[in-house]
């Protein structure tokens, strides 16, 4: 479950950065 987290977490930053 927390890695999961990490997953999405990392995913939205990655979006965001994308900007």
């Amino acid at each position: 479950a927390i890695l999961a987290t990490i997953a999405i977490v990392l995913g939205v930053t990655r979006e965001a950065d994308d900007w």
